[in-house]
């Protein structure tokens, strides 16, 4: 059955690859293919399910590779990718034959090759600058559905297969990505990258969301996780989107250049001001109802104490995205930003308190 599964598997690749030289310029043939690989990720056969993870990233590459110029630093991404992807799957089936030769139950190469694999398509640290570059250069079609779909399937995976990572390995390099992440868009200016970045950090509190209904075991939190995914895609999505318009037709980059652009649309501006506000999860906003949720179902004061942790680099995400709020909008003045800020203030204030009352 399993060599059945795997030549179908091999079969849809290369039929897919024949769509896609004769029908390049009509997108919908990609997302077609995608979606027909996308029907063996509900196999429940590791083997199978884990080399059409693996197919699932060609579709999308020659998509980009037809449909934008091949520069040096995209072309550098794709070969990363393209290595990585089948030396780990080279290394995965080598150590599932060595575990059948030496009858082990436990095989550490493999959790760590399986661990790997996972981090490189969620994507986390240290392997998410292909996802960068990719936002960067690619079109705005492809940077909407890599953001609102593609990078989404790694929830399937880690639903699926949880028990076979390094589920604690996931749960330390998750932390450091949000870490990181609040570090990078400091220094940076780019609106793409700045969304790029923002899903990188949504993926690491999502899979947080997992890691924390595995342990309490409270299947609620699975459905409301699956409800923050499905509100975050749309918002990445449509982040990219709007944004992606703005860059095709007004060459509008960073947000200096955004500056000029936004004192003479002020209903644009208060559409994104919305929009960033419901995707970081503001207060009074459905997505920290859920998050809020979440955060009463947690009875640990471990866990506690890292959501307090989450919502803290959450609001200084939204604090940081929203500093060329200062200079370029209308709409916001300064007396409105001192406000936000206080209030920020004062909601951390509010979150300490919390703690300690659960504490003591």
């Amino acid at each position: 059955m399993m060599y059945l599964f795997f030549f179908q598997s091999l079969f849809f690749l290369v039929f897919n690859l024949f769509m896609f030289y004769n029908f390049f310029r009509r997108e919908i043939f990609f997302i077609f293919s995608i979606i027909v690989l996308l029907n063996f990720l509900f196999i429940s056969n590791i083997y199978v399910f884990f080399i059409v993870y693996e197919f699932l990233v060609f579709p999308l590459l020659i998509w980009t590779l037809l449909s934008c110029s091949m520069n040096y630093i995209l072309s550098r991404s794709f070969i990363f990718l393209f290595f990585i992807s089948y030396v780990l799957t080279f290394l995965f089936f080598l150590s599932f034959l060595l575990l059948s030769f030496c009858f082990l139950q436990y095989n550490f190469v493999f959790f760590i090759l399986f661990s790997l694999s996972f981090l490189f398509k969620a994507p986390l640290f240290p392997f998410f600058n292909w996802l960068i570059f990719l936002h960067v250069y690619a079109s705005t079609g492809i940077s909407v559905f890599l953001a609102s779909f593609y990078l989404k399937l790694w929830a399937l995976f880690f639903l699926f297969f949880y028990f076979y990572l390094s589920y604690n390995l996931i749960l330390y390099v998750s932390i450091l990505t949000c870490i990181l992440v609040l570090f990078f868009i400091v220094f940076e200016i780019n609106f793409k990258r700045l969304i790029a970045f923002g899903s990188i950090f949504h993926c690491s509190i999502s899979i947080l969301f997992i890691y924390f209904s595995y342990i309490i075991q409270l299947k609620s939190l699975l459905i409301l996780f699956f409800i923050i995914h499905f509100i975050h895609a749309f918002c990445s999505g449509l982040f990219f989107y709007t944004f992606g318009i703005l860059y095709e037709f007004f060459h509008i980059k960073t947000w200096i250049t955004f500056s000029s652009f936004s004192k003479f649309w002020n209903e644009f501006i208060f559409f994104v001001f919305l929009l960033t506000m419901v995707y970081f999860s503001f207060p009074l906003f459905f997505t920290f109802l859920v998050e809020l949720t979440i955060l009463v179902n947690l009875n640990s004061q471990f866990y506690f104490f890292l959501y307090c942790f989450l919502i803290f680099t959450n609001f200084i995400f939204l604090f940081l995205n929203f500093k060329f709020f200062y200079n370029t909008l209308s709409l916001v003045s300064l007396s409105y930003y001192m406000s936000v800020k206080n209030y920020f203030s004062f909601f951390l204030v509010l979150i300490s308190c919390a703690f300690f009352s659960h504490c003591f």
